[in-house]
């Protein structure tokens, strides 16, 4: 009979994931929709209280063949991608990183997934110090014609509703998330000796976890739905609910209207899934034939998800 692990190896082999993980993030931004959710995973595994830590270190653990799976598929698929849908691909990611230092940028530019794109050539030839380089990017592949992705203007209605849609739409998202990790935490249970009292009162504690983040965010979705509404009306009260919603759903925000201004004004449109959006970029500049700007700013107001594209 094998023997069980210690906390203190299951805890060694966690951390030597995350590790794997965070490089496979660094060389390979197309990867970050899939690896940002498992990185929180295991941090808050390695960092759960010391009475659920043997729990929550299992079941991150049991995760781990179905996140390798997940991440070989997606692999796969960009190593079986041609040019334009790599092209694609760096576009919707650039877009996301626009707010980064250029520096940081053109990591993203020169990441092994973008190998021997034209495009990268001639962003790392006419970039500066200022300009986001997906705009760059897109004056090469549309020409003079080109038009940078809308960006947002804290002091319009309309910025401002742009970013409130986008959390809206992440907020839902988390929702349909809780219920796949209250899945995983009945498969991972199972697999352990539920009937011992100990087991029993770790599922019940991580099960009462789940329902009040479910309950926070199906809150925080409903009242940044009606916000956007108030905004759409040109109803101020929508402000202050978005910053209500944001607040309550954000620990480390402080409750004032200048950090939620500072977010409106950090915040630039983008995607919540870049592969996603890069699939539905690919799919618009391939069918339609319309401008690489015109598809990018067409799938940012779609926001796509997985599933959806």
């Amino acid at each position: 009979m094998l023997k069980e692990p210690t906390v203190a190896e299951m805890t060694s082999k966690l951390e030597k994931v995350e590790q794997g993980f965070s490089a496979i993030l660094k060389t390979s931004p197309a990867m970050e929709d899939l690896l940002k959710p498992m990185l929180a995973e295991i941090e808050k595994s390695l960092n759960s209280e010391k009475s659920a830590k043997e729990a929550a270190l299992k079941q991150s653990l049991g995760d781990f063949p179905e996140w390798q799976k997940q991440l070989s598929e997606r692999q796969e698929e960009i190593a079986n991608a041609g040019d334009e849908q790599r092209t694609s691909l760096l576009v919707a990611v650039l877009q996301n990183k626009q707010s980064l230092p250029v520096s940081e940028q053109l990591e993203v530019v020169n990441a092994p997934n973008f190998d021997g794109l034209k495009v990268v050539d001639y962003v790392n030839e006419h970039h500066d110090s200022k300009t986001p380089l997906v705009q760059i990017a897109l004056k090469f592949l549309d020409g003079e014609s080109a038009s940078p992705a809308p960006a947002v203007d804290p002091n319009s209605l309309d910025g401002i509703l742009a970013v409130v849609k986008k959390h809206a739409a992440k907020a839902h998202a988390r929702v349909e998330m809780t219920d796949a990790k209250e899945a995983r935490l009945e498969k991972a249970f199972t697999k352990l000796n539920n009937t011992k009292p100990e087991m029993k009162f770790l599922k019940r504690k991580e099960e009462r976890k789940i329902k009040k983040e479910r309950a926070v965010e199906e809150e925080t979705a409903k009242a940044l739905d009606d916000a956007i509404v108030d905004i759409e009306h040109k109803d101020p009260k929508g402000l202050i609910k978005a910053k209500d919603a944001l607040t309550a759903s954000m620990q480390a925000m402080q409750d004032s209207q200048g950090v939620f201004l500072h977010l409106l004004q950090i915040e630039e449109p983008g995607f919540a899934c870049p592969y996603c959006g890069a699939q539905c970029i690919e799919k618009c500049h391939s069918t339609e034939h319309k401008s690489m700007s015109a598809c990018l700013t067409e799938c940012i107001a779609k926001n796509p998800t997985p599933g959806s594209q």
